[in-house]
């Protein structure tokens, strides 16, 4: 259970609730987009612990404690997707899991740094692997992990 040291990359960067926004992409997914040094940071942090599960085609990160600033911008982003509202684009399935990770200690959707998405045409300005958070959030008993 390591906590993961600052780093150059937004090495002082900071998240608010209101930096973080909700969208529906053309296939009728979530997309949470965070400025692009959060995107960055927490990218670089997470997979600097991620674990491949072989033949699952998933992972998980390791634990992040409180006090880490992983843990920090966790807690903000999952407080500013919770506040955020559902896309009306998101019908049927889509639509129940965002309500339900809104009421629970998860964040369903993928987590891209903003310029690597256009909410204009609900698609991809670059998949950039940099930009793209790997796994999805999830509270546990006194830390966060990413898995997915």
């Amino acid at each position: 259970m390591a906590i993961h040291p600052a780093s150059p990359a937004g090495e002082h960067a900071t998240l608010t609730v209101g930096d973080v926004r909700a969208y529906a992409d053309r296939l009728g997914r979530e997309v949470v987009t965070v400025p692009d040094v959060i995107a960055l940071r927490l990218a670089e942090q997470i997979r600097g612990g991620w674990v491949e599960f072989r033949g699952l085609a998933t992972g998980q990160s390791e634990r992040f404690l409180p006090g880490s600033w992983v843990y920090c911008a966790t807690g903000l982003l999952l407080a500013g997707y919770a506040s955020s509202p559902v896309p009306v684009e998101l019908t049927g399935d889509a639509r129940r899991i965002a309500d339900l990770g809104r009421a629970g200690s998860t964040l369903p959707a993928m987590v891209v740094g903003e310029s690597a998405y256009d909410p204009g045409s609900g698609w991809w300005n670059n998949w950039s692997h940099d930009l793209h958070v790997p796994g999805r959030p999830r509270s546990c008993d006194g830390y966060y992990i990413y898995e997915g």
